[in-house]
């Protein structure tokens, strides 16, 4: 009797301990996977280029990758930097078009967005990227950056590059039947030197298209510039030299006095101002 009470004794310590072992067998709960890091956009640098427009550096300060949806998905509230001028709202563009290479994707990489915002004067500029928040980010609160850019030409200096919208007519001639016309006057300049090229618009099928080229130099004169060029017919080649005075007022440059003289077709004179 003793032995059969020891025997069971012997067998529920053993079930006991089996028990035990299977519960310390459980597997362990399992562990949530680690969210995946996330990109920071900041506003690195608000400068001014050599013509003096705004220029903004982007940076992704990381940890994480921007997504590729900010080059792949198009939409008006894609990621990109958005300017503003003395508080009010000026435009800017999605990173998908100033980062077509995606140095902003990768952790420390950076992107710089050229404007065509000019300054001429003292202004307060402020620069914000991802302004939608389509970005999720590590930091929410840093994306915006101001300061204030002062355009310091040298004395003397004639920085006329822009986008001038014109009116030219032709004078009645032998060679020319009078005609009022509308144009837009493309600008370009290196560093505000003297060397000047640019592009005329014109209207044809109901659209402005580019019909002339130009090249020429600009001088400063008093408190004006003097441009002086030919502009070159794109369909014939034909050239006819043109001037004209270009002068300062509230920040942009205008001119009354545009002249252009073809004897063998149309001469006349054109008025023109920077937008």
């Amino acid at each position: 009797m003793k032995s059969s009470i020891k025997l069971i004794g012997w067998m529920m310590a053993g079930f006991f301990l089996l028990a035990a072992g299977n519960l310390w067998a459980q597997p362990a709960s399992p562990v949530a996977a680690p969210a995946p890091a996330l990109p920071d956009l900041v506003i690195e640098k608000i400068f001014l280029d050599q013509s003096c427009n705004v220029a903004v550096v982007v940076k992704n300060l990381g940890p994480g990758h921007v997504p590729d949806a900010v080059w792949t998905v198009h939409t008006p509230k894609s990621a990109g930097v958005y300017l503003y001028r003395n508080g009010t709202g000026w435009g800017g563009a999605s990173i998908w078009k100033f980062d077509p290479a995606k140095a902003l994707q990768k952790p420390g990489g950076t992107a710089t967005y050229y404007s065509n915002l000019k300054v001429t004067t003292a202004v307060g500029i402020k620069a914000v990227v991802d302004l939608h928040n389509t970005v999720k980010e590590a930091n929410e609160t840093n994306n915006s950056q101001a300061t204030k850019l002062v355009c310091e030409q040298p004395a003397g200096s004639c920085c006329i590059a822009g986008i001038y919208e014109g009116v030219h007519k032709d004078m009645a001639s032998a060679t020319c039947k009078p005609k009022t016309e509308k144009f837009i006057f493309i600008l370009t300049q290196a560093n505000c030197g003297s060397g000047v090229e640019g592009q005329i618009k014109s209207p044809k099928d109901g659209a402005m298209v580019v019909t002339h080229t130009f090249k020429g130099v600009v001088t400063s004169v008093e408190k004006c510039c003097e441009l002086k060029g030919e502009i070159r017919e794109i369909s014939t080649g034909k050239t006819t030299p043109i001037k004209a005075t270009l002068c300062l007022k509230n920040g942009k440059y205008y001119t009354t006095n545009g002249s252009y003289n073809d004897p063998a077709g149309c001469s006349g004179t054109f008025e023109m101002h920077q937008i």
